[in-house]
C-alpha cells in the first residue's frame, strides 16, 4: 500500500505530492561531472606532449640529416666544410652557399659549379691535384705540390700559393712568359743595366709564367714577388723554377732575391708592372 503525504505552500498555494520512500529534488545526488572533466583534461595534455615531442623529434632528426648531408657533399647549410681526403678521386659537387672545400688526397679531380654569388675558399695541401672551378669567387691557398686550378668564368679574388709547380689559370685569358736568369750579374745582368730591372709588364688578368733559373755554378739565389710570391723560392746552382699565376691585381710590384749572396745588392729592383691594358 502506498502512503502519500500533501504540503500545501502557503505563499503559491502549489500542492506538491512526493512519493513517501524517495528523494525529494533538493536531496538527490548530482551526477558525477568532476571525474569525467579531469579523465579529458588529462588526455588533451598528453595528446599535446606527444605532438610537441614529435615536432622535437623531427626537428632534430631533419638538422641531423641536415649536417650529414652537409659533410658529405656540401649541398646545405652556410660555410660547409667539403674535405676531399682520398687518392685518384673523381667528384662532382655544385655549391649554392659559400664553402672552404679542402683537398688533402692527391691525384684528384674535382670540378666545381658555384652559383654566381658563392665564395669558395679552396684548401689545396694534397700534390698533382686539378681543380676546374665555374662561376662565383674563388680565393685559392696552395702548400702543396704540382697543382694545377683552372678557373671558367670564375673570378680570383684571393691567392697564397707556397708550393712549387702550382698553376692556377683562367681558362680563356691570354698567357705571357718570361725567363729571369741568375748569375754573378744579378738577374738577366740587372748589375749592368739601370734601375729597376728587370721589367715585366703584363696586363690585368692575364696568366703569367716565369722560368727561373739559377745559372751561377757556386752558389744559390733567391727570387721572390711582392704580393704574388711573397714566400719565395731558393734555387742552388743549377736549378730552375716555373712560377705560374694570374695577374689579379693593380700595381708596381717588387722582384727581388730573399737570401744573402754576393750580388744580392743587384738582385733587389726588379718590377712586375700589373696594368689595365
Amino acid at each position: 500500500m502506498s502512503y502519500f503525504r500533501e504540503y500545501c505552500d502557503r505563499s503559491s498555494h502549489d500542492t506538491v505530492i512526493l512519493r513517501v520512500g524517495e528523494p525529494s529534488e533538493s536531496t538527490m545526488t548530482a551526477p558525477q561531472t568532476g571525474t569525467s572533466k579531469t579523465l579529458i583534461v588529462l588526455v588533451v595534455a598528453l595528446v599535446t606532449v606527444i605532438t610537441i615531442a614529435g615536432v622535437f623529434a623531427a626537428l632534430y632528426f631533419g638538422y641531423l640529416n641536415n649536417i650529414l648531408r652537409t659533410s658529405e657533399h656540401g649541398q646545405s647549410g652556410g660555410g660547409q666544410m667539403i674535405s676531399i681526403t682520398g687518392n685518384y678521386q673523381s667528384q662532382s659537387i655544385s655549391l649554392d652557399r659559400n664553402a672552404t672545400v679542402s683537398v688533402t688526397g692527391s691525384y684528384d679531380s674535382i670540378n666545381l659549379t658555384l652559383a654566381p654569388h658563392v665564395t669558395v675558399s679552396l684548401d689545396i695541401t694534397g700534390n698533382f691535384n686539378h681543380i676546374s672551378s665555374r662561376d662565383g669567387y674563388e680565393n685559392v691557398t696552395i702548400t702543396g705540390n704540382s697543382n694545377t686550378v683552372n678557373l671558367y668564368d670564375s673570378i680570383l679574388v684571393g691567392r697564397n700559393v707556397s708550393g712549387n709547380n702550382n698553376i692556377i689559370y683562367r681558362a680563356g685569358s691570354s698567357f705571357v712568359h718570361f725567363t729571369l736568369v741568375m748569375s754573378l750579374n744579378g738577374y738577366n745582368d740587372s748589375r749592368t743595366q739601370g734601375f729597376p730591372w728587370p721589367k715585366m709588364n703584363v696586363t690585368l688578368g692575364e696568366s703569367v709564367t716565369i722560368h727561373v733559373v739559377n745559372d751561377d755554378s757556386v752558389q744559390a739565389h733567391g727570387f721572390a714577388i711582392a704580393h704574388y710570391f711573397d714566400s719565395g723560392v731558393t734555387l742552388r746552382p743549377g736549378e730552375s723554377y716555373d712560377m705560374t699565376f694570374i695577374a689579379d691585381q693593380l700595381g708596381t710590384f717588387n722582384v727581388y732575391c730573399n737570401i744573402v749572396c754576393t750580388v744580392h745588392v743587384y738582385m733587389q729592383s726588379g718590377r712586375l708592372n700589373v696594368n689595365l691594358s
